[in-house]
This record gives structure tokens, C-alpha cells and sequence, in this order.
């Protein structure tokens, strides 16, 4: 069965043809398509590109030109089909019989039939299986088989076609198709062969056994060509108890003086956050890696300005728990500059014949004060962790600078501002903020907003009056470095680094998190096609914190019914019904029809989120780990890929502990490390400990490799002895992820 996973809507001269799309398939795939369709009130296909899985992980990492074809049903082929094969000799004929399918886009009440065909046996037969709604049935056909001809022209084979019946007549809609070549594997008897076998469904094919006959490789079938980047990763996760000693020796980490080797920083800072907070260990971590910062900064005014562990960490924490503190604060304004489009240019040099600079300073100056207002009026709703993380920031920063109150505010904006709402501004797309990139007007607009706000941050920590770098930007610049602005900041920079005020939202407070036009679909049951169609109504929905509610037009001041989300019991599709969901209370049910399949699961995702949200804050509880989605068991293998790519440097690293030196060519144990050994007040006992904390990771770590390796090897005899299983059919291209994984990791450490 096709699945949306994402839609773009690009306007007229506004699409950046080097944009990147980023997205997560949960579900397996054989094929990928890009789907080019023209914008409209009724959206028409233009041509698609259709991608074999295989080929995605071909050209991983290489632009390529794709050629653009025109739609075809034989392009939506998918799903899989179980079948039980055996040979009778007794019969001398091929006995089939239908276990299952899934992925399979028909309704339930809908029958279907496999055309089975046998040929290279002496002559060439078909016969028809019916298979019930009820899938499986106990309905078998046999077919005979008992003189094989081997050539080379064509082997003994049996085609299983699968075929959708929808007027009555045979052969209405073809679903895809399996061929099992026959021989010694495939034909074995009842009590030999290995039971059923999964097999994915494929389009036609030709006589050339590799190749799918299509026809989209027609130059008449060829609607014009597109340029791709395919960039394809898989996460190969096992279960967490293979990784139980590489977590425990991350947290017992947090007892032992640390050595930071900082391998890696962008890549391991994620996965240790998620793995630390999971753990309830987060702030103690934090503490420990912001006083090494503290320690090794010699300039103050660059303090957790530079990249490190610390601020990594810190800003990755900031998107995972902020992300919704950002729609709230930042969302509305950024929405504004997308949508007027305004130009705010102030740069004498960049301005073109028929702009007015004044207007566009004004422009700028309007949503850098929106912007700011929405920054220093929200710090009621700054999540409970982060105030949590942001108060232990300020206690570190009080021990090394006691009274130094301008340090710990300079701490709090190198992250909360520069590196949060500053940088979010500047980039919506990379904060989840928007979908889209923005024009080049837009984006401008929203890179100038940006440096008010820095300055602003600036300004507000700095005891000196600071330099000024664009002289064309300083008459906006210098409206908000007043003291209403800096002490405005000053205060909230001082309020969200409070963790034990309980600040509440007001109902005249609440922010709007999502809007759009749905169908209101009547919860009756099932009519005839006209009066369903007279029973829809376009309804204007608004999802706010507390609620969701729905009326006729945006222009309307009363709603037509709203449900709160404490009280949603139950958000799920509408089983064979287009891109409708239902939203029920124990008072109210509303069913909606979504313009898409992607925008229908983005509302889903949303309300439920948000509903649990407002069951935190009914219980008055924290943003508890349990709640957030956090898979640890993925964060540990992304930590252990990263180590086990470094695993040789850590072997020799280890070694040179014990006395060897270190091969020419591998780097050394970094001399940060060296002092902290030599400067310990056991530096032998240091050293034993370092040298035992590296065996440890090493020994986990090929732990979990060799566990890898043994599963691939399973799965690869299952291929070559033709057995299959639901999650890995016949036919199915994610073995080759497999396989490719061992491609790009070192050899095996010793």
C-alpha cells in the first residue's frame, strides 16, 4: 500500500530548487516515488519518478538525473502475499494454497484471485484461486508438473498474479505479481519444505528474469528529466538489554572525575542528551561538563560561546523540550513576515531603484518589536526542564563568578537567545517552525530580525558600549538598546532561570498552535453518495493549548462546537474513509476530512502532543521522560556506531596506558587528558581508572557489533536458502541495508 510521507506546496518563483526534505519512513518500502503535480483547486498529477529501493541505496550520496514519467496504476504496486508450495508426488502437480497478504490497497469485502501459471514444465497451465475477504481459506489448487524442460530460453517457473475483481468481470485491476522460479529449493515435498513464504508483489515482468516490464523507460512515456540528491540512512537497533553496559558505564561516568575526549561532538551530543534525560541524570551531567567549560575559558566574554560538549548538549536539549515554547512564542510573527511579505532592507548597497528605505526600516523595526515582545512576555510558558537547566546554569556560573550577576545573564543568552530564539528566527525550517524555506525577500527579513535580537543579547551582558560592525544598521539598533529594552531582557532572562515558580496561562494568553479548512464529516452511518455529499460542511478549525474548536468561517466570532483536550479519549483515521480522522470527548465526537494524507497525521501528531501537555499539567507534573518520545534503545546504537568507528584509536589509546607506544599514523592521547592524569592527586590510580573505562567501552562495544553481525548472518542464510519471514519477504531490497552496513565501519578491533 502507498503511503504519503510528505508534501510540498511551492508557490510561483518562490521555490529554492536546492531546498532539502528530510524525513523519517517508519514502515518498509520497495519503491519510492516523487510525485510532481500541478497546484490547483483540484491538484492534477503531472508525472512522477519512481525509485526501486535498491537504487536509492545505489546512488546514496550521489546527484543523479531521474527521469520524469507519466502516472501509471502499475506504479502503486505494493504489499506482500504468503503462500504455502509444495510438491505432490503422488499427484506429480504443485500444490498452492494463500495463508495472507497485507499492504494491499483493497477494502475488506472485496474478493481477490491469483492467476497461477506454470511454465518450462512440458506445456504451459494456468488456473484461477479464489481468495475470501477473510484472506486465508482453506481453498487449494494443484498444477501439474512433471517434466521439466531446462534451457536456456526459459526456466520451469510459476507466475502468481494477483487480481482485483471490482465489476464482475476477471482481470479488472492487476495488484502486483511474484515469480518462484522452480527447482530442487523451491519444489520439495510437504514434509521437506520449510512452510509458508512471504513474498513481495512486483509489476509485470519480462522475460528477462531482473527486469520489470514498464513502460517508463519509453522515451514516449518521458515527460522531461529532474536532478537528485538521495540521501538514505537505515538504523539497525537491537534490543536494549545488548545495550544495557555501554548505558551503564555512561551513567556510572557521572562519578568518576571525567576526561573529556570530545570525539565526534556533533554527532554524540543528541543520543547522550536523550540517554541522560531518559535517566533522570541530565542535570548532573550538565553541571559537570558547564563547570569544565567555566574552568578552561580565558577570555569571560566568550564564555559558551565556542562549540563544545556543554553548549552542544545544552542546544540540542533546547530544540527536544523547546520545540513548543517555539511555536507558541515565535510562530505568529514569523507567520506574519511570511505571509506580507514585506521588504525590510535597510543596507544602502543592496537596495534597488524603487524602494523606499524609510518604510522599510519601519517594517523592520515593527517585527523586530513583535518578536521581542513575544521573547520576554513568554517566559510563563517556559517548560519546567529547561528553567530547570537554565537555574543549574546560573548556580555553576555563581560558583566561579560569585556576585558576577552580568556572567550568568551572559550564560543564559548565549543559549536562550543566540543560540535558540535567535537562531530559530534566522532558520525556521531547521526548528520545525516551517516546512518551507523562505524566499530571499523572507528570509532577509527574518536574517535582520535575527541581529536585532543578538545585538539586543549583546548589549544587555556587556559592561562596555559595544563596536558597531554595519553602520547602515545602527539607527534600528540603537531603538533597542534602550534601557526599557535591556531591562525588559534583563528580567526575562532572570525569570526563566527560576525553577520553582509556578507560572500559569491565562485563557486571554492562549496562542493559536494550528489553523486551517477541514470537511465535517457526519458520524451517521453510512448513506448513499448524494447525501454525504450534502451532509459535508467546510468548517475553519483552530487547535489553541487548551482546546480545539471549530466554526464555519475564520471571520466567525462563535464557534460551532469545541472539545477540550483533557478530555479527548480518542484521536485516531476513519478505517476506509479518505484522510478523515475523529476527534471524540465523552460529550462530543467530530469526524474531519483533511485536504491530505500528510496534513491529516501532522494534526493527529499535533493534538495528541498537546494533549499530553495538558494531562502534565492537570496533574501538575513535570515534562516527565516518560511522557516525551524517546527511543533509547535507537540513541544507544547511534552512541555506539560513533565508538565503534573510533574504536581503533581507542584500542591504541588503551594500549599506550599499559606501556606500548602508539603506531605512527593513529592520534595520541590528547595532552587535555595527559594533564588531567598527571595533575590528579593519585595519578597512577587516574590512570588505572581511565585505562579501565576504555576497556569497559570497548569490550560493549564489540559486544554489540558482534551481535550485529550475527543477525545479518541469520537474515543472509534465510535469503540464500530461500526462506523468508512477514518483516523479511522474497523479494524484498532492505537485506542490501544489511549488507551495505558493514561497508563503512572499520575491522574488527582486537
Amino acid at each position: 500500500m502507498c503511503h504519503e510521507i510528505v508534501s510540498i506546496d511551492s508557490k510561483f518563483k518562490r521555490f529554492n530548487v536546492n531546498d532539502e526534505f528530510i524525513h523519517e519512513i517508519t514502515n518498509s518500502f520497495s519503491n519510492l516515488h516523487l510525485i510532481i503535480s500541478e497546484n490547483g483547486r483540484i491538484p492534477k498529477q503531472i508525472g512522477r519518478v519512481s525509485i526501486k529501493k535498491r537504487d536509492v541505496i545505489k546512488y546514496c550520496g550521489k546527484e543523479r538525473w531521474f527521469h520524469v514519467t507519466n502516472s501509471t496504476k502499475q506504479n502503486d504496486i505494493s504489499g506482500q502475499i504468503c503462500i504455502d508450495m509444495f510438491y505432490d508426488h503422488q499427484k506429480s502437480s504443485i500444490s498452492i494454497k494463500v495463508i495472507d497478504y497485507l499492504g494491499i490497497n483493497v477494502r475488506d469485502s472485496v474478493e481477490l484471485y491469483l492467476l497461477v501459471t506454470v511454465q518450462g514444465c512440458g506445456k504451459t497451465e494456468s488456473k484461477k484461486l479464489r481468495i475470501t475477504p477473510e484472506k486465508g481459506n482453506e481453498e487449494t489448487i494443484l498444477i501439474e508438473c512433471e517434466n521439466f524442460i531446462r534451457d536456456d530460453e526459459q526456466r520451469p517457473q510459476v507466475t502468481l498474479a494477483l487480481w482485483h475483481d471490482v465489476f464482475g468481470g476477471f482481470s479488472s485491476f492487476f495488484h502486483g505479481q511474484v515469480r518462484i522460479f522452480l527447482d530442487e529449493n523451491t519444489l520439495r515435498t510437504k514434509e521437506e519444505h520449510s512452510g509458508p513464504q512471504w513474498y513481495y508483489l512486483k509489476p509485470r515482468m519480462s522475460v528477462d528474469e531482473n527486469e520489470e516490464s514498464t513502460s517508463e523507460n519509453t522515451d514516449s512515456s518521458r515527460l522531461g528529466e529532474i536532478r537528485l540528491r538521495l540521501l538514505y540512512m537505515a538504523d539497525h537497533i537491537l534490543p536494549l538489554q545488548l545495550y544495557k553496559p555501554l548505558q551503564l558505564n555512561l551513567l556510572k561516568s557521572l562519578n568518576i572525575n571525567p576526561f573529556l575526549l570530545q570525539i565526534d561532538i556533533a554527532s554524540i551530543a543528541r543520543p547522550l542528551m536523550k540517554i541522560f534525560f531518559k535517566s533522570d541524570s541530565i542535570r548532573p551531567l550538565l553541571r559537570i561538563l558547564c563547570s569544565h567549560d567555566i574552568i578552561k575559558c580565558q577570555d569571560i566574554n566568550t564564555l559558551f560561546r565556542s562549540q563544545s560538549l556543554a553548549s552542544k548538549i545544552i542546544y540540542e536539549q533546547m530544540k527536544f523540550l523547546g520545540h513548543h515554547y517555539l511555536l507558541i512564542s515565535l510562530k505568529p510573527v514569523i507567520d506574519m513576515v511570511y505571509n506580507e511579505h514585506k521588504n525590510c532592507e535597510v543596507d544602502p548597497s543592496k537596495l534597488k531603484s524603487d524602494d523606499c528605505l524609510e518604510s522599510n526600516k519601519w517594517n523592520l523595526i515593527t517585527y523586530g518589536e513583535i518578536a521581542f515582545s513575544r521573547i520576554v512576555d513568554s517566559y510563563y510558558r517556559c517548560p519546567v526542564s529547561l528553567r530547570e537547566m537554565f537555574f543549574d546554569l546560573r548556580e555553576v556560573v555563581l560558583v566561579h563568578y560569585p556576585g558576577r550577576e552580568d556572567v550568568q545573564r551572559l550564560a543564559l543568552s548565549s543559549f536562550i537567545v543566540m543560540r535558540f530564539f535567535a537562531a530559530a528566527i534566522m532558520n525556521p525550517k531547521l526548528f520545525g517552525i516551517k516546512r518551507e524555506q523562505p524566499d530571499p525577500i523572507v528570509s532577509r527579513t527574518l536574517v535582520l530580525v535575527s541581529k536585532i535580537l543578538q545585538r539586543l543579547s549583546n548589549c544587555v551582558v556587556s559592561s562596555v558600549s559595544l563596536s558597531v560592525k554595519e553602520p547602515w544598521l545602527d539607527s534600528v539598533l540603537q531603538r533597542f538598546t534602550d534601557e526599557t529594552h535591556r531591562l525588559a531582557m534583563m528580567k526575562f532572562l532572570d525569570r526563566i532561570s527560576l525553577s520553582d515558580c509556578d507560572f500559569s496561562v491565562s485563557g486571554e494568553n492562549l496562542s493559536i498552535l494550528r489553523d486551517g479548512y477541514f470537511i465535517e464529516r457526519k458520524t451517521r452511518e453510512r448513506k448513499k453518495i448524494l447525501n454525504k455529499l450534502i451532509n459535508q460542511k467546510r468548517r475553519y478549525v483552530i487547535l489553541t493549548e487548551t482546546e480545539i474548536y471549530w466554526q464555519n468561517s475564520k471571520a466567525d466570532d462563535e464557534p460551532k462546537g469545541r472539545i477540550q483536550l483533557q478530555e479527548v479519549n480518542l484521536i485516531e483515521p476513519v478505517k476506509d474513509e479518505k484522510n478523515v480522522f475523529r476527534i471524540s470527548s465523552p460529550n462530543c465526537e467530530i469526524q474531519l476530512q483533511a485536504p491530505s494524507t500528510v496534513e491529516m497525521n501532522e494534526w493527529i501528531v499535533q493534538i495528541q502532543k498537546q494533549r499530553k501537555r495538558q494531562l502534565m499539567i492537570a496533574l501538575r507534573g513535570n515534562e516527565s521522560s516518560e511522557l516525551l518520545e524517546i527511543d533509547t534503545e535507537r540513541e544507544l546504537e547511534t552512541l555506539h556506531m560513533t565508538l565503534y568507528e573510533h574504536a581503533e584509536t581507542l584500542k591504541h589509546w588503551k594500549n599506550a596506558l599499559e606501556g606500548t607506544a602508539i603506531p605512527e599514523g593513529h592520534p595520541p592521547l590528547p595532552n587535555n587528558v595527559l594533564e588531567q592524569l598527571n595533575n590528579s592527586s593519585n595519578p597512577e590510580e587516574a590512570k588505572q581508572k581511565f585505562h579501565t573505562t576504555i576497556h569497559d567501552i570497548l569490550h560493549g562495544t564489540l559486544l554489540i557489533e558482534k551481535a550485529h553481525h550475527d543477525i545479518v548472518a541469520n537474515f543472509m542464510n534465510q535469503v540464500r536458502n530461500g526462506k523468508s519471514l512477514r518483516e523479511l519477504p522474497i523479494g524484498d531490497d532492505n537485506y542490501l541495508l544489511l549488507k551495505s552496513r558493514f561497508q563503512r565501519i572499520p575491522t574488527q578491533v582486537s
